[in-house]
């Protein structure tokens, strides 16, 4: 086996077993502290408001290459989630630690796809398709063979132009794309305000010199009458037993 290629197998199981490791703490850790009946943070759920109308998502495709059709949701509770799939830093870690954490939870609860749905938009579209965030559950979450069905999990693309203003204008997510010598001086600034956030994983869909997408760090959730009614931020290290309690708060409180 050629060294160079032997070190590439030895990385990349390295953070599939480093992800897998984290998921099953985070889990450990979520279930006991619910079962303890902590007041830990992580144990409760975050602030349920009104925080206006969700934006439309026309003009997006799903994971089949099929124009997005948001009737299939209504009536539903949505997790937003905005993912880079080329992306080798918060993304992974809140794909793999926080949402197959809660659609486990949720599946547990008898919710996921009945109550609740999850929606990922993919949040650094090049080349337009659904294809990257389809391979990036599948190659670096593990999350099937196949893409989830649309009708419980979306994985949505469009042009960037659209994906920029629903992102930051409908959704109210501060998304920026900077090249890799902007992002060298926003991590120097958040390295010396102290909220730079270290972890790394390897993705072998990421594109070298490619832009890198920050601001992406958060999952909104809307509820069934089609109002965002949180926001939660650092998405990388939440738990989803607050996640869980948060949706729980959106589902008893009907409206708006």
């Amino acid at each position: 086996m050629p060294r160079g290629f032997a070190t590439a197998v030895r990385v990349l199981v390295g953070v599939v077993v480093g992800l897998a490791l984290a998921y099953g703490a985070s889990r450990f850790y979520q279930r006991h502290t619910a079962a303890a009946g902590t007041s830990d943070v992580t144990a409760t759920g975050f602030p349920v408001q009104d925080l206006g109308a969700a934006p439309d998502l026309a003009g997006f495709v799903d994971q089949q290459g099929k124009p997005f059709d948001p009737g299939g949701l209504a009536g539903k509770v949505l997790v937003v989630s905005f993912l880079d799939p080329r992306g080798t830093r918060v993304s992974p870690v809140i794909a793999v630690n926080l949402l197959m954490a809660l659609k486990s939870d949720l599946q547990d609860a008898g919710q996921f796809g009945g109550k609740v749905a999850f929606v990922s938009i993919d949040v650094d579209p090049r080349p337009l398709g659904p294809e990257p965030t389809a391979a990036f559950m599948k190659q670096v979450v593990g999350y099937g063979q196949t893409p989830a069905p649309a009708s419980e999990w979306p994985f949505l693309s469009a042009p960037w132009a659209t994906v920029e203003q629903v992102v930051r204008q409908g959704y109210g997510v501060p998304l920026e794309r900077l090249t890799p010598q902007a992002f060298a001086a926003y991590a120097a600034r958040r390295k010396a305000s102290g909220t730079f956030f270290y972890a790394r994983a390897w993705n072998p869909l990421a594109v070298p010199n490619a832009p890198i997408v920050v601001g992406n760090a958060q999952i909104v959730i809307v509820g069934p009458h089609g109002h965002i009614r949180a926001r939660i931020a650092r998405a990388y290290q939440v738990s989803s037993v607050a996640v869980q309690q948060t949706i729980e708060a959106v589902l008893t409180k009907a409206n708006p």
